[in-house]
């Protein structure tokens, strides 16, 4: 399980050296202490547990619980662009945490307790997201072509599916509407072959973005219902465009 403690570490360590703004020094500071003590354990889901239950860190906390699941399912293999992605979101997390009531008295946090349901649900949009983000960074190193593309649109449908599973136990209407559409969405682009379709990344980039947002607090009135609209008609969405190479004169 020492193992596991070096890995939390390590993402935290790297998620420590972003926060790099004038801004950010004061959370370097506290995520480098809590990050002292998480070194100082052995054993890493007890570590976690106990983060768990320091408000401020509930979120940070489940992230990291799932990040060591992921590790020990792997072997304690993670490959380096994964780990770098890990790093970046966490980083984003720790920065949404901390800065959610940076203006009170003695830096006294107040998230409110999730349950269980809400637990899971915050680990799935985790891994909805990083599947997302990992069909972007294929498109980044040019492997979106039909294998690759179908392969990495059928795992953020997966994910998707296990997302709206989760909505349906938190009970929130909004979020439930928002899932269903988004699955049916990725059926939709299955269904059709749109793999190589630059608008469907830009569209799960965005849609994913949002949902987080919401979940996070960040989001803008209606950012959700406009999303689920938008997802709702993607025949009209993703309607093709043709061009003829030539205009008559």
């Amino acid at each position: 399980m020492f193992g596991g403690i070096s890995y939390i570490v390590r993402l935290m360590r790297g998620a420590e050296s972003l926060l790099g703004t004038e801004n950010e020094y004061v959370l370097q500071s506290v995520v480098a202490k809590i990050t002292d003590r998480l070194a100082a354990e052995h054993n890493a889901h007890e570590a976690l547990q106990t983060l768990s239950r320091v408000a401020q860190f509930e979120r940070i906390a489940i992230m990291l619980m799932w990040e060591l699941h992921r590790w020990q399912l792997q072997g304690g293999e993670v490959e380096p662009e994964v780990v770098s992605h890990d790093v970046q979101a966490l980083r984003k997390t720790i920065v949404n945490s901390l800065r959610r009531s940076g203006g009170k008295k003695q830096g006294q946090f107040t998230l409110p307790p999730y349950s269980p349901a809400l637990r899971t649900f915050y680990l799935r949009l985790r891994e909805c997201n990083r599947q997302i983000d990992l069909l972007g960074h294929g498109a980044g190193e040019g492997l979106i072509v039909e294998k690759h593309s179908q392969d990495h649109l059928s795992g953020v449908l997966n994910s998707a599916m296990m997302l709206r599973d989760s909505a349906m136990r938190i009970g929130r209407e909004d979020i439930i509407r928002f899932t269903l559409v988004f699955v049916n969405f990725l059926k939709y682009v299955l269904r059709n072959k749109l793999f190589g379709d630059v608008r469907v990344l830009n569209i799960l980039e965005n849609t994913g973005s949002i949902l987080q947002s919401v979940m996070d607090s960040d989001a803008s009135p209606g950012a959700l219902s406009d999303a689920t609209e938008l997802l709702e008609n993607p025949e009209t969405l993703l309607q093709p465009t043709f061009q003829t190479g030539y205009q008559e004169a």
